[in-house]
């Protein structure tokens, strides 16, 4: 079974798990529905597809919970904000078109920075930040037009204000959540780099260097892809949160910074979609000896994107056993978290040369 089956299959289980009594009591009314509309009222057939449909429904937002209460709250705003701007317009403006206008520029700022959601690479929630921008627009629309200026030019002026700050919010918004001297560093060491190659050599896989801005990173693959991350860890990694554990650093939680390694460091684009996994490099061992995996939320979603652990010191050493056994670690403890390479992402990785990823190859 492949990865992608095998994540539908954990995120299935747990939402029976979790929610296992409402689901069976659904189920089991819709069934005894069914059977009494199909022996009195045959000819009502199509009310057995509603419920079936029904308990599709209801299953598929159990498993979309979060995401389902967002998208109704942003929907809800914008019902508000069209509803408001259209009466508060007529109010500003009574003779002239601007309530109109108003109206037509609240509904493109919401169609048009969901757009822009799809197209811009991030790690955070785009319905969370619709949201704010919906409010802002409305908002700064009413007190600018209040103040005396022309509303119809309010109005449009302010709708592309708004995309553009949805657009910077939701693109930079999760890296400006993390302190940059609070997050794991990362450093370049010529050892560690000549320590790569050759253990790659000793383990019969491929390296290529890949750097993004002034990170420099190790793409390691055979069969799999990992891409190798050096850092420098003052302590190890905890987790803070009783009622949503999340993996911690100093105190803060490093699941923003882990997302946006994950959303602009893998060159997902040039590699022709291959997935690889992010493997943190613990360049001195603080986390301990051991290879880990952890699990990123995702925003949106119940899913979470496995990122690994690996102790650095023997990517480090000179002596070739030691840096043969530290990759052959790799595959083995991370396989089952990364789905084979196809012919083609072998050669495009092949082809890779020593490249630097910009943004637009670090695609979703």
């Amino acid at each position: 079974m492949s990865n992608t089956h095998g994540k539908l299959r954990s995120l299935m289980s747990e939402v029976f798990q979790t929610n296992g009594l409402l689901i069976t009591i659904f189920a089991c009314a819709a069934i005894v529905l069914s059977g009494f509309t199909l022996v009195e009222a045959p000819e009502r057939w199509w009310i057995v597809l509603l419920l079936v449909a029904g308990v599709f429904i209801g299953i598929f937002v159990l498993i979309n919970a979060a995401i389902v209460i967002k998208v109704l709250a942003s929907l809800a705003v914008l019902v508000f904000t069209t509803a408001f701007s259209f009466q508060l317009g007529a109010t500003i403006d009574p003779n002239g078109s601007g309530a109109f206008i108003w109206l037509f520029c609240t509904l493109i700022v919401y169609f048009g920075s969901l757009s822009v959601s799809y197209v811009v690479v991030s790690g955070q929630s785009r319905w969370s930040v619709l949201i704010l921008t919906e409010f802002a627009y409305f908002v700064s629309v009413l007190l600018i037009a209040g103040a005396g200026l022309s509303l119809a030019w309010t109005a449009g002026a302010a709708a592309v204000t708004a995309i553009v700050f949805y657009f910077v919010v939701y693109r930079f918004g999760a890296r400006s959540r993390t302190v940059a001297d609070a997050m794991p560093q990362h450093v370049r060491s010529e050892a560690l780099e000549t320590g790569v190659q050759k253990a790659a050599e000793l383990a019969g896989l491929s390296a290529r260097p890949v750097t993004h801005l002034d990170d420099e990173m190790h793409l390691v693959w055979s069969d799999r892809a990992y891409l190798l991350y050096p850092v420098k860890l003052e302590q190890a990694l905890g987790t803070i949160g009783k009622k949503r554990v999340e993996l911690s650093y100093k105190g803060k939680s490093i699941n923003p910074w882990l997302r946006s390694l994950n959303f602009t460091h893998i060159p997902r684009r040039k590699a022709r979609g291959a997935d690889m996994l992010l493997v943190l490099v613990d360049v001195d061992n603080r986390n301990g000896a051991e290879v880990k995996t952890i699990g990123v939320t995702i925003p949106d979603s119940k899913a979470q994107v496995p990122v690994g652990i690996m102790p650095g010191k023997l990517l480090s050493s000179t002596d070739e056993p030691a840096l043969k056994k530290a990759l052959q670690r790799l595959d083995s403890s991370f396989m089952e978290f990364v789905d084979d390479l196809t012919p083609k992402q072998k050669q495009a990785l092949e082809d890779f040369g020593n490249y630097e990823v910009k943004e637009e190859d670090a695609a979703k």
